[in-house]
């Protein structure tokens, strides 16, 4: 399969809380050590985030109990302020999120290239859990 071709998928959550401190929290490098993992079985270590066009993220996801790690970054490429950002990771798959708010919730969309050699639902089930933690953590900020 082409780059071009690669499968696109979708994750999404709503969250009861306001769409700036939703959006602040998500863009909080301090913040991202209390939500970004895909299990309790791992956390995060030198998260960096500078979020603007051509700026970027790092970050590390450590396996609490050793020998397994994880270094995640991209660059954005597209951002418009409480709504929307789109980046390319280092491997050079493209994601975007948005940002709405539906009747006093707010409603993330997460849409990402898949990675071939990595089954569908478990890609689906990682970043799903990325929300999923980020729920919990934004909505006992």
């Amino acid at each position: 399969m082409e780059k071009d071709q690669l499968e696109i998928l979708n994750v999404s959550i709503n969250i009861n809380q306001s769409l700036d401190v939703v959006w602040d929290t998500w863009n909080d490098e301090n913040q991202m050590k209390y939500w970004m993992f895909t299990s309790p079985d791992y956390e995060i270590k030198n998260a960096h985030n500078h979020l603007s066009i051509g700026g970027g993220y790092a970050y590390r996801m450590v396996a609490k109990s050793g020998g397994v790690d994880f270094d995640y970054g991209g660059t954005y490429t597209a951002i418009e302020l409480n709504k929307f950002i789109a980046f390319t990771m280092t491997d050079g798959r493209k994601a975007e999120i948005v940002f709405s708010v539906i009747e006093d919730v707010v409603h993330i969309e997460m849409q990402f290239e898949a990675v071939e050699e990595q089954d569908a639902d478990v890609q689906l089930n990682g970043w799903q859990a990325l929300l999923n933690n980020f729920k919990n953590h934004v909505e006992s900020v």
